[in-house]
Parts: C-alpha cells; sequence; structure tokens
C-alpha cells in the first residue's frame, strides 16, 4: 500500500472509498465543499491553540487590537498577558489582567483580516502603553494540506497540517456523509444515466450511517473538551486569591 503524504489526498481517498464510487463523484469542487463542511464542523470540536508575543497598536484598556496576530486567523481569545516580552519564553512577569472581554471587529477585506478587539481590566493604575508587548493565545482555525476552512488554495502543495492524523478518517466520515446527500438530493448534477429508487435508498441509508458515527465521534471529543476548565477561569481564580490578601 502506497502511502499518502498529502494529507488532503489522503482524506479525499478515504472519503471517496467510503462513498463507494470513485468515478461518479469525481468533481472536486463537490468533494472540496463536503471536506470542507466536515472540517468546519469538526473545528468547533478539536480546538488548535497558538501562543504569540504581540505589540499593542494603541494606549489603554479599551479596544485593544490583535491585528498584529501571524499567520491563521485567531477565532477565539483563550489567554492573555501583560506585561510580556517579544518572545514567549522570556515572559515571566506576573500578570497585571485580572479579566479580559473579547469581540470581533469584522474587518475582512483583501488587505485586512478578521480583527479581535479586547478590553482589558487591569491590576493597579499603570495602563498598557503603545508597543507594550502582550502574551496571547487564542483558538485557530485547522488547515490541511491546500487548504483551510476560509480558503482554498491549490498551488499549496506542502505537506502541513494541524490535524492529527489519527483524525483524518473523522473528517471522511463527516464528508462521506455531506457527499451521499448531495447524491441523494441532485443525483442528476452527479451522476449519468437513471438512478434506482434502490439505488437512492441505499445511499441514504449510508449517509445516514456515517453522519451518525460521525457525530458520535464529535460527541467523544466534546466529553475530551469538558475534561479541562473554561478558558480564563484558573488564571480568574489566582487573581481573586491576590486580591484578597
Amino acid at each position: 500500500m502506497t502511502t499518502v503524504l498529502n494529507r488532503y489526498t489522503n482524506i479525499l481517498t478515504c472519503t471517496r472509498q467510503l462513498i463507494g464510487d470513485l468515478d461518479n463523484l469525481d468533481d472536486p469542487e463537490v468533494l472540496y465543499y463536503c471536506i470542507n463542511t466536515a472540517l468546519t464542523r469538526y473545528s468547533s470540536y478539536n480546538e488548535r491553540i497558538e501562543t504569540q508575543c504581540l505589540k499593542l497598536l494603541t494606549a489603554g484598556c479599551f479596544a485593544q487590537s490583535l491585528l498584529n496576530w501571524a499567520g491563521d486567523i485567531i477565532c477565539e481569545l483563550a489567554y492573555i498577558h501583560w506585561p510580556a516580552a517579544s518572545t514567549v519564553p522570556t515572559t515571566l512577569t506576573e500578570n497585571k489582567i485580572t479579566d479580559w472581554w473579547y469581540y470581533n471587529h469584522g474587518l475582512f477585506s483583501t488587505t485586512a483580516k478578521e480583527t479581535i478587539f479586547v478590553d482589558l481590566q487591569i491590576e493597579g493604575t499603570t495602563l498598557p502603553a503603545v508597543d507594550d508587548y502582550v502574551l496571547v493565545s487564542g483558538v485557530c482555525q485547522h488547515r490541511i494540506t491546500g487548504m483551510d476552512y476560509v480558503n482554498y488554495d491549490n498551488s499549496d502543495v506542502s505537506t502541513y497540517s494541524t490535524l492529527p492524523k489519527t483524525h483524518d478518517y473523522i473528517i471522511a466520515l463527516g464528508a462521506a456523509a455531506y457527499a451521499l446527500r448531495v447524491r441523494e438530493v441532485g443525483p442528476q448534477l452527479l451522476l449519468e444515466g437513471y438512478i434506482s429508487a434502490y439505488n437512492m435508498g441505499v445511499m441514504a441509508e449510508m449517509g445516514e450511517r456515517y453522519m451518525r458515527d460521525f457525530e458520535g465521534e464529535l460527541y467523544q471529543l466534546s466529553l475530551k473538551k469538558l475534561n479541562r476548565p473554561a478558558w480564563g477561569a484558573p488564571e480568574r481564580r489566582r487573581q481573586q486569591r491576590q486580591l484578597s490578601k
């Protein structure tokens, strides 16, 4: 058996094998959207966290922009620490942020990506200044070779992926379920000739079973997610202990 290095190709091949028809569902755009949808749903259960040190664009506590976040778009704020150093390992200062509130600015264009803004509650009277560093941990989009759940780039031939390799089959399960639903509701778009009621029933049953399996895997991921406290809760409890002394 040949090892497939390209993760998107691996998921695509697995999806086609689950469907059981490698010829009639050969439209890459249709399968792309099916994988895209499965990846989006998976991402809401299996978070990917990145940590960066950013420079603040303005001074003060309100409407602080995280536009300097580099790389994939940050979707949610998980943790923020100020004051911080320019690199993560050298950030040893006590966190002066007692609480925060974040929201999406919604700015999106070819030159500016969606930006998270944060309002901060600060311990003491000294406020953050322009070009101060903050350490930020955020939930980012998952990515597989050649695509993430926002952009589709056929020119990307790298093997870079943020998915655990053992989870490829979860995405394939979901994509197969969505693809069978597409064939069920619009077979004339994908198949040539006549499709019998029997075949329609088989596809509907397979799609339903794959969807149950997909949702079952996501449920198992959600149980693992519930085993850790909500983001920010341990830090807030620590700060409350500090303030009560």
